[in-house]
């Protein structure tokens, strides 16, 4: 008779085995998918980022006075004095500064132009700022959904559907402030939820108060996740709540001492010295939330959510379903009250639409919290259902793909001044790319570049497929923190 402990164990091992293989090809996927096309600039947003990196770097000083020219998106301080400086919270540029210093060490070499060297910690520096968060979010998704209990197969999906059927595949490849955001956020999140689990001790808690102070210094409406993570951590284990407090001091503290370098107070940020006269009031920047900028958030074939990822829809239909759940109500409640305040921020804000932009980039924070509601939703889905999911996911992968493939952040398509789904499939089509790839660095072209990146991340695919396949259950053997595994057949 079979020894039902050694069984177990190999169980275990073998499981244990199948999630590091998933999630060395996931992140394997996601740089591929992030770092094929290199966006070393692109509009305001971006460059006056970019400005203040090279400031520090190049000239030891947070003024962006050398590089002002190229961005409206800046701070005049004190007014009138022509002394400017980036108008943004600087999360995401201290990423950016790492990337821009390692590029331009590695780029560096004999017989390279100084343009070239310069582009190239440009791109690195971006990649940072953005791509390297997006692969750490693929894998603190795939570890909480499965220490929710799913299978693995389930989590993987669950992952690929969220990075790569939604906004944030295009935003993991420029350098705006809204993916280090969604990702930092998500992952303080995901450690206060193994901190109200009793694992981790301590550390969960800190690090889930870090990681959320980090987003919101990356994009100050963050502070909308900071609150609801802090309140659910609050609530489900009371003790734990002054380390997440205590975890959030570095990072507030270094957005407070670079208001008091550049502003002469902590208290004082760039958004209230604005140089653009269009900017200068940021006070009347939200108002009340408008029904029809809400649609149009939602349904517009340009702006709207739902237009772009169809899905998910059902990943809203998942909150509620999580939220019926006594098992994952809390949880589900952040996820709901994340998406739900920066919907209605955005409905209430004058520039809802994000200027020069592929979809509506404000939103681009909550969408990770939208994929647990998919997660949640699954295993309650009949075949019919998850068949129509995955035609919806389908389209907002290929939309996603056009995107990255021909730059998110072009300017509007000539015939139809929109940068929506149809000018990014019809830039597709043409082969019209914004920036350089490794394709193109490799001799292909325009066309040819666009079919070698798909082929990467398709052999990457299989690789991924054929790991999940060999799984025998596709699910790692332990006990769920809520003592029961997620229910519902597979994936």
């Amino acid at each position: 008779m079979c020894d039902q402990g050694k069984i177990e164990a190999c169980a275990t091992t073998a499981g244990r085995r199948d999630l590091r293989a998933s999630s060395w090809l996931l992140a394997a996927l996601v740089i591929v998918a992030t770092a094929y096309h290199w966006h070393p600039g692109g509009g305001w947003n971006v460059m006056t980022r970019l400005a203040l990196i090279r400031a520090i770097v190049h000239d030891r000083t947070l003024s962006i006075n050398r590089g002002h020219r190229m961005t409206g998106d800046k701070a005049e301080y004190p007014p009138g004095s022509g002394i400017y400086y980036c108008d943004k919270p600087v999360g995401a540029q201290v990423l950016g500064l790492a990337g821009y210093v390692i590029g331009l060490h590695a780029a560096n070499r004999p017989g390279l132009a100084r343009r070239t060297v310069l582009t190239a910690a440009a791109a690195t520096a971006t990649w940072f700022a953005s791509g390297l968060p997006t692969v750490a979010l693929a894998l603190v998704m795939l570890q909480l959904l499965v220490s929710m209990g799913h299978t693995l197969r389930r989590a993987v999906f669950i992952v690929l559907a969220t990075i790569f059927g939604t906004l944030l595949w295009p935003y993991a490849t420029l350098f705006y402030g809204h993916q280090a955001s969604a990702c930092f956020a998500f992952t303080g999140f995901a450690f206060a939820f193994w901190a109200a689990h009793g694992r981790l001790g301590v550390w969960a808690a800190l690090l889930a108060g870090f990681f959320c102070a980090w987003a919101a210094v990356s994009e100050l409406p963050a502070a909308f996740t900071l609150v609801a993570v802090a309140g659910y951590l609050f609530f489900s284990r009371p003790r734990m709540a002054a380390f997440f407090i205590l975890g959030t001091l570095p990072p507030v503290a270094l957005q407070l001492a670079y208001n008091y370098a550049c502003f002469d107070s902590p208290l004082r940020f760039g958004y209230m010295f604005e140089a653009n006269p269009e900017f200068r009031n940021p006070a009347g920047w939200v108002s009340y939330p408008r029904p029809g900028v809400l649609l149009s958030l939602l349904f517009s074939s340009d702006k709207g959510l739902l237009f772009l990822s169809p899905h998910l829809a059902f990943a809203a239909w998942g909150l509620y379903r999580g939220i019926r759940r006594h098992q994952w109500r809390r949880e589900a409640a952040v996820c709901m009250a994340v998406a739900a305040g920066f919907l209605l921020y955005n409905a209430g804000h004058y520039l809802w639409w994000g200027g020069t932009c592929f979809g509506p980039r404000h939103l681009v924070s909550m969408l990770p919290f939208l994929g647990l509601g998919l997660a949640w939703a699954w295993p309650e889905m009949g075949s019919a259902a998850r068949h129509i999911c995955l035609v919806l996911l389908s389209w907002a992968a290929l939309v996603s793909f056009a995107a990255v493939s021909t730059s998110p952040d072009a300017s509007p398509f000539p015939l139809t001044r929109s940068c929506g789904p149809a000018e990014v499939l019809l830039r597709l089509w043409v082969g019209r790319l914004e920036w350089p790839n490794l394709g193109l660095w490799l001799g292909f072209s325009a066309h040819g570049s666009i079919l070698f990146h798909a082929v990467l991340l398709a052999a990457l695919l299989t690789a991924l497929a054929v790991v999940l396949h060999r799984s025998s259950r596709g699910l790692v053997p332990q006990v769920s923190v809520r003592g029961a595994a997620a229910e519902g057949p597979g994936p």
